[in-house]
């Protein structure tokens, strides 16, 4: 959480809503994983940025494992 906190404190992308792109399977390190992909509104001062969140079953539990923002 306090992790998640942070984040969204260094990178202001992940304040707004982000529009909902597309989801994906693919194979990362030999595992299956989720992803997300969300594109936020550009702005005056910034243009559209793409966010991948990357997901995982954890004992029968989805998870997110990675938020990455992409410029």
């Amino acid at each position: 959480r306090e992790s998640f906190i942070r984040d969204v404190k260094a990178k202001p992308v992940l304040r707004a809503p982000l529009n909902f792109l597309s989801y994906d399977v693919a194979d990362l390190n030999g595992l299956k994983r989720g992803q997300c992909l969300y594109e936020s509104p550009p702005t005056k001062k910034s243009p559209a940025a793409k966010v991948r969140v990357v997901v995982g079953q954890d004992a029968g539990e989805w998870r997110v494992e990675g938020i990455f923002v992409e410029r």
